[in-house]
């Protein structure tokens, strides 16, 4: 653990090797967020737990806490809260590895990226420079190609699907990438769509499922376009469907769609997140947006099972529970990382941009270990028992109550774990 309470391992240590592979691999302690909390919720929390004097000094001081690991499980403590966190599963671990491309200078910066259809038969990733330059290259070489602009027009915005890229140019006008194949995955050339059946709407987002293409305009209106290739001379082109609007006032800035068409997620100029639910076969379009709470957010990307949100400090959350029954999901967790922009691909493979326009790939590691059938601290500490557990699907339980704090902690490798509690009332 350190000073900043982010808690990380590494693995094969050995006798031989005793620093282990060498890497860090970080571990997610994120709190479960499912409603939205205020400024005033923050600061009534913490005028609950702590008087001004002690208030200036955990300001002021950089201690993690206290972590302890052994048979029975990884065992944490924050500083200054009164949770205890348990893992007696298997813990995942993250790791940003930078993407140095070769035949491009490492002082490059990069603005924006798409992985979408990454991991597709012959899917790339497409980036593009801050002059405008595009280029892609495979998730699994550090080769990369330069694609031609169309018109020496700029993208602010680029999706792409399995048989199509759609880009975005700054003059609002839509672009589709036609040719792409196995034998040529990045396409011939870029052909114009005819949007002039919208009269002077201008997009200012657009996204790819596999089956529709979704989009934003200045005003904050949403549009759906079913088929994602362009219209061929012998078909008449597909018509944009005006979508409703969730209530009076909202304005959507963004709106993604995943590999599976049911998933559509949006953003309004509050920074707020919406899910469309009512999607199916027969009904495409869906019936109404629903407001999902628990995080602001600047951008959002869809797996085919996860909604991924960068908020405004460049953290990254994770949607959980989400299911066509449930398309609004459960709540969201965190994970290691600050960035700018994030893309992920079907199978949920993230990439990013950091600050300084730099492109990462997000690597995980699992310590598979059996869990104990019985934990005899857990079973036979009233103290403990009287605490308020909560779980999730990531292996940790959550321990809180108000009247314990914990002085420190250990684990030993035999039939129990022990740690020392002491209550505030008689200190």
């Amino acid at each position: 653990m350190d000073v900043l309470g982010r808690i990380c391992f590494t693995s094969n240590v050995s006798m031989e090797t005793p620093t282990g592979e060498g890497r860090w691999w970080q571990v997610p302690m994120s709190e479960i967020l499912v409603q939205d909390v205020t400024a005033v919720d923050a600061l009534r929390s913490l005028a609950k737990k702590f008087d001004p004097q002690k208030l200036a000094y955990i300001m002021s001081t950089t201690i993690g806490g206290l972590i302890s690991a052994g048979s029975g499980g990884v065992w944490v403590c924050p500083e200054y809260k009164n949770v205890l966190q348990i893992c007696r599963g298997s813990i995942e671990g993250h790791f940003w590895d930078e993407v140095v491309m070769s035949g491009i200078s490492p002082s490059v910066v990069w603005k924006s990226i798409c992985a979408t259809s990454s991991d597709q038969q012959y899917g790339l990733i497409w980036t593009q420079q801050p002059n405008g330059d595009l280029f892609t290259f495979s998730p699994d070489s550090d080769k990369c190609n330069m694609v031609s602009q169309p018109l020496n027009h700029a993208f602010t915005c680029l999706a792409a699907c399995e048989e199509a890229v759609w880009g975005l140019s700054n003059e609002g006008q839509v672009y589709i990438r036609a040719g792409i194949r196995s034998s040529c995955p990045q396409g011939t050339d870029w052909t114009k769509l005819d949007t002039s059946q919208l009269g002077d709407v201008q997009f200012i987002s657009l996204s790819c499922g596999s089956q529709c293409v979704w989009s934003v305009d200045c005003d904050g209106i949403v549009f759906q376009r079913l088929g994602v290739k362009a219209p061929s001379t012998h078909s008449l082109p597909s018509v944009w469907l005006q979508v409703d609007h969730m209530q009076t006032g909202t304005v959507f800035t963004q709106v993604v769609s995943g590999p599976n068409d049911w998933m559509v997620w949006a953003l309004d100029n509050r920074r707020q997140v919406y899910a469309r639910i009512g999607i199916t076969d027969t009904m495409p379009i869906g019936t109404e947006w629903i407001h999902v709470p628990g995080t602001p957010a600047t951008q959002l990307t869809v797996s085919s099972s996860y909604v991924w949100a960068l908020n405004p400090n460049g953290e990254i959350l994770c949607r959980y529970g989400v299911t066509k029954e449930n398309p609004g999901g459960d709540y969201w967790r965190q994970i290691p990382g600050i960035f700018v922009q994030i893309s992920t691909s079907q199978n949920d493979k993230l990439w990013a941009i950091s600050r300084e326009g730099k492109i990462f790939k997000r690597h995980t590691k699992y310590l598979l270990r059996r869990q104990q059938s019985h934990d005899p601290l857990l079973s036979g500490n009233k103290r403990l028992r009287s605490a308020t557990s909560t779980s999730s699907d990531d292996g940790w339980e959550l321990y809180s109550s108000q009247f314990m704090e914990l002085k420190y902690i250990f684990c030993c490798d035999f039939t129990q774990t022990y740690f020392d509690l002491q209550c505030k009332k008689s200190i």
